[in-house]
């Protein structure tokens, strides 16, 4: 099977978690459903190739759960902006002008 088919079929059980969370009412039920849809979003972006899609869900997933357990804050917020942004241009895009 053609590795683009088998990364859309896993993206696509993502999609279907990320339907999934708008029905659920628990803080803590949220967080952890989105780590596993992020995980296969995550997992279809590095069949692809995607190596920024890929960190950005690895950095969501471990959002999540340091939210799940931990107070959201606008300094941790902060913190993951700023890991997100430096990861995925040291990672994907080596040049700030393909960004625009």
């Amino acid at each position: 099977m053609n590795i683009v088919v088998i990364a859309n079929m896993i993206s696509i059980i993502g999609c279907i978690l990320m339907v999934g969370v708008g029905f659920l009412q628990k803080k803590q039920q949220i967080l952890l459903v989105q780590c596993v849809q992020l995980s296969f979003l995550a997992a279809a972006n590095l069949l692809l190739g995607a190596m920024t899609g890929f960190v950005s869900g690895v950095i969501g997933i471990v959002r999540n759960l340091i939210f799940a357990r931990f107070e959201n804050t606008g300094m941790l917020k902060v913190v993951f902006i700023l890991a997100q942004v430096s990861l995925s241009l040291s990672v994907g895009i080596h040049r700030v002008i393909d960004w625009f």
